[in-house]
């Protein structure tokens, strides 16, 4: 069972690479937290394990995201495919691959990356 904690395994080196919603929505790009959480909230990504580009469609906290993975691993152009990636998602919440659940978890980030930190230690 997984929730917004849940971190995602990569679909490119199988590792728990990929960050859980709650890191995702808290530690991502700022939106005005007096607004709804965004849902989708997308995302361009790195694996944490292989270091493969990625965009990842986040939705709700117990649905698992989606990803469309750069076809080239390494290099400048690594990042090429974004674009192709961001539009195919935005056209349709099918897109991509359904990221699978880890058994690892993040911390809470919803207090910030310093309350989030203090937790690992």
């Amino acid at each position: 069972m997984s929730d917004q904690f849940t971190r995602w395994l990569c679909g490119k080196c199988g590792c728990d690479g990929i960050d859980s919603w709650n890191k995702a929505v808290f530690d991502g790009p700022s939106w005005d937290k007096g607004e709804q959480v965004p849902n989708p909230w997308i995302l361009g990504m790195e694996c944490w394990g292989c270091g493969c580009p990625c965009v990842v469609i986040y939705t709700l906290p117990s649905e698992a995201p989606r990803a469309v993975y750069s076809p080239i691993a390494e290099g400048e152009r690594a990042y090429a495919y974004e674009p192709d990636a961001f539009a195919a998602i935005e056209s349709g919440a099918e897109s991509g691959e359904i990221l699978q659940p880890s058994n690892s978890r993040d911390s809470d980030w919803s207090r910030g990356c310093l309350a989030a930190r203090a937790q690992l230690q």
